[in-house]
């Protein structure tokens, strides 16, 4: 006897697929218009030749005597100092970026355990892949912090603190779900950092 269709083992567990696009949009655009604000600051202050020349700094003063830096490229002088400007404006821009990026993910409930509750069981694993994935990466920054900071062991001191700064990212995402979307994950943020990292 042949099968009816499978039914998707996801169905139900996303929004659909018109408000992703919407809210994506959405999402984007405040990204880009928190970017070109921060351009447009940057351009005026300290301006792109300013920031240039902030950068180019410590290579031209272990150049020899008489040198100088040179473009390889008839349009350089005018593009490198307006990419520099732009990279540091996304810099700038990125806690914002960052942000809707995050508000997109939790509006959409995929970043949280307890809104996961009764989804599918790979839905569920694909999350535990990504905080295992920020650990890891948390992980690496922080050995090389350590490291440099003339720690003894390093590797143990920025697997525990990887450790607790995910659990802490977790703890806070599932408050934010249950209570209703309302106590921001970044409710005194400032202070809980402080005292893991002390």
């Amino acid at each position: 006897m042949s099968e009816g269709p499978k039914k998707d083992e996801l169905e139900g567990t996303e929004a659909p697929f018109v408000s992703h696009l919407i809210e994506l949009r959405d999402r984007l655009i405040r990204a880009v218009i928190a970017i070109a604000v921060a351009f447009g600051i940057l351009a005026f202050f300290p301006g792109p030749s300013g920031l240039y020349d902030m950068l180019a700094a410590p290579l031209a003063a272990h150049l020899p005597n008489g040198s100088k830096l040179i473009a390889t490229n008839v349009i350089s002088p005018i593009l490198v100092p307006l990419k520099i400007t732009l990279m540091a404006a996304f810099m700038v821009a990125l806690p914002v970026v960052l942000y809707q990026l995050w508000e997109m993910c939790i509006r959409d409930r995929v970043m949280v355990g307890d809104a996961l509750v009764f989804e599918h069981e790979r839905l569920i694993a694909r999350m535990n892949q990504f905080f295992d994935r920020v650990e890891s990466q948390l992980r690496q920054s922080l050995r090389a912090a350590a490291e440099a900071a003339g720690s003894p062991t390093p590797t143990v001191d920025a697997q525990a603190l990887a450790s607790a700064t995910t659990a802490l990212l977790v703890g806070r995402l599932q408050r934010y779900a249950r209570s209703g979307f309302k106590r921001l994950p970044t409710e005194h943020l400032e202070p809980a950092l402080q005292r893991l990292t002390s």
